[in-house]
């Protein structure tokens, strides 16, 4: 009798879950009726494992669908009367979530139990939503993505929010930082992109390692990374490029690695690289073009390995390749130093090795004298060095309050290069005054080189009385 009382037991519990898993094809609401009617239409569904699609003007309201626990992919598009989502209370999982053009839905509260999306959670052009409560229980999703929603001011809602592997937030125009998601500890890609208001990227302090790449480009307003703190390594790409109001790298500076390319374009006041100073590795190619305040590439002092292919081109204030020193030019395929204006100063010592190999890979054309071309940027690797006992120059007074005037013969058309006492370079210029002013950097010992054409004179300067 036990036996055969187990045996119903089990085909009870194997017809209930025939019975609740339902629609393999799918369905598709397009009047609120439809929703209305849907628990009377399939009787006992409440697994829906097809495509689930709401769309039309009609629909004002989900509660014909509290009883659903468990969908496959749904699309709640294209609606214009929808407030909320209240009818889906009962949802703990999905594998796909769309919310796509729901102009008047202004609050996701109804997905309160939703745990998990198992691939992907897109709100994008929800005009009216303005923070994202109602994802409070929403512990993971492979990917996350936050794109054009007019009236979102902040990421409030993903409390529980812990795992995501790709995340991107991009032309949401009021907002101003990331908080919102304070229990985030594992993310393996990131794209911040084309959001107006975006200041910082507060609300990423969690995060130390992303396996992927990190895309920052088009935030208009974004001055500071200072979010990335903890963050020492990077499994693939980094690029940040567009970013007219970033002026410092500083908030990277825990970062050591770069497993892919290195991509700094278009940022058009940053002056240097102050910030990548713990930076040793960098996986495949740089390129660092069209910024067009960049005077060095101080901060990358630290960088030993630089692999594949080197491009430096269209930086109009670059005028140095200091910071580059240190690279091990074995790891080098090509360099490519072209139209930079003002570049006169390239004989570092890892572009020297570089080049000293007349058949490895370069461009080197269209940058100022002295960087022009690989034969002059050879020949002044070779210029030998007088460092402070040469007389024929003088600079007073030394030790300085700021101002030096240089006592000298035939300086006209001379390059001077200021470096400071760990051989970062301050400034590069052609000589065109007799006098070279230092009141604007620090109390402490510089070195300001006189290069002429068969000699380099190197005379020590105190500054801080």
């Amino acid at each position: 009798m036990k036996k055969v009382l187990f045996i119903i037991l089990i085909h009870w519990i194997y017809s209930v879950s025939i019975i609740s898993q339902c629609l393999d094809l799918g369905i598709e609401f397009t009047t609120q009726a439809e929703i209305d009617n849907f628990k009377t239409n399939y009787p006992g569904c409440t697994q829906i494992t097809g495509p689930i699609i709401i769309t039309g003007d009609e629909i004002t309201n989900l509660n014909g669908l509290n009883e659903i626990t468990h969908m496959g992919q749904i699309n709640i598009q294209n609606t214009s009367s929808l407030r909320t989502l209240q009818g889906l209370k009962s949802v703990k999982e999905a594998l796909i979530i769309a919310l796509y053009n729901n102009s008047a839905l202004q609050s996701l509260e109804g997905l309160d139990s939703l745990t998990s999306v198992e691939f992907l959670l897109v709100i994008q052009e929800n005009d009216s939503l303005v923070n994202l409560s109602g994802l409070n229980s929403l512990k993971e999703s492979f990917a996350l993505y936050i794109t054009a929603n007019l009236a979102l001011e902040n990421l409030n809602g993903l409390d529980e929010l812990i795992h995501i592997q790709n995340l991107a937030i991009d032309a949401n125009p009021l907002l101003t930082n990331l908080v919102g998601m304070p229990k985030l500890d594992t993310l393996a890609s990131l794209q911040i992109s084309n959001n107006d208001g975006l200041l910082n990227l507060t609300g990423l302090e969690n995060i130390n390692t992303m396996q992927n790449t990190v895309s920052i480009f088009r935030n208009p307003s974004l001055n500071s990374l200072t979010a990335f703190s903890n963050l020492y390594y990077l499994g693939k790409k980094l690029e940040i490029f567009e970013n007219p109001s970033l002026t410092s790298f500083n908030g990277l500076n825990s970062l050591v690695q770069i497993g892919g390319e290195f991509i700094i374009k278009n940022n058009p006041l940053l002056q240097n690289f102050q910030g990548l100073n713990s930076l040793q590795y960098i996986g495949s190619n740089t390129d660092i073009s069209h910024n067009v305040a960049l005077q060095n590439l101080n901060g990358l002092e630290s960088v030993h390995v630089m692999k594949d292919n080197i491009y430096i081109t269209d930086n109009d204030a670059l005028t140095s390749l200091s910071g580059l020193d240190n690279i091990d030019p074995l790891y080098i395929n090509h360099i490519t130093l072209n139209h930079n204006p003002t570049l006169t100063f390239c004989a570092i010592e890892s572009v020297c090795s570089f080049l000293a190999n007349e058949e490895n890979s370069q461009f080197i054309i269209d940058n100022d004298t002295g960087c022009n071309t690989a034969d002059q940027v050879r020949n002044s690797c070779t210029v030998p060095v007088q460092i402070l006992n040469e007389t024929s120059i003088q600079l007073f007074p030394n030790p300085t309050s700021g101002k030096l005037e240089i006592i000298g013969d035939d300086l006209n058309k001379n390059i001077i290069n200021v470096t400071d006492s760990q051989g970062r370079t301050i400034k590069d210029f052609f000589y065109q005054e007799s006098s070279i002013d230092l009141s604007n950097l620090p109390n402490g010992i510089y070195f300001i080189s006189f290069i002429f054409e068969n000699t380099r004179i190197v005379k020590r300067v105190v500054k801080g009385i």
